[in-house]
């Protein structure tokens, strides 16, 4: 689940105190909210990282529409939400996100891949 980490001190993390407090509000989770600010991820890999921020994004993006349009957004359960994170964070999720990204560089901006590899 994503966490809100809301820094005393704005939205600079820059004391091994503000690090500490954000670590702890990410707790188990991959992802934490900072308000008024943006996103941080969490993973044991890069390619995690890229599946978690693609689904964090794709999920905005999608409640903005929503939010959009006037509709309510519809509310998944827990053991939803647990059943999509083992979903996509599982390895076969992990790499068709990582694979998916990979394709798009390489359509887009080729060079890129030499800073990777």
């Amino acid at each position: 689940m994503l966490q809100e980490w809301d820094p005393e001190s704005g939205v600079h993390i820059a004391t091994i105190e503000a690090g500490d407090s954000l670590a702890e509000a990410l707790g188990d989770g991959y992802a934490a909210l900072i308000r008024s600010h943006g996103m941080v991820t969490a993973g044991d890999c890069v390619q995690q990282l890229v599946s978690v921020s693609n689904s964090l994004i794709s999920s905005a993006e999608a409640l903005y529409m929503v939010l959009q349009i006037g509709a309510t957004p519809y509310r998944i359960t827990p053991d939803q939400a647990q059943k999509s994170k083992t979903a996509s964070l599982g390895a076969i999720g992990i790499e068709r996100s990582w694979n998916y990204k990979l394709k798009n560089l390489k359509e887009t901006d080729p060079d890129i891949l030499d800073l990777i590899y």
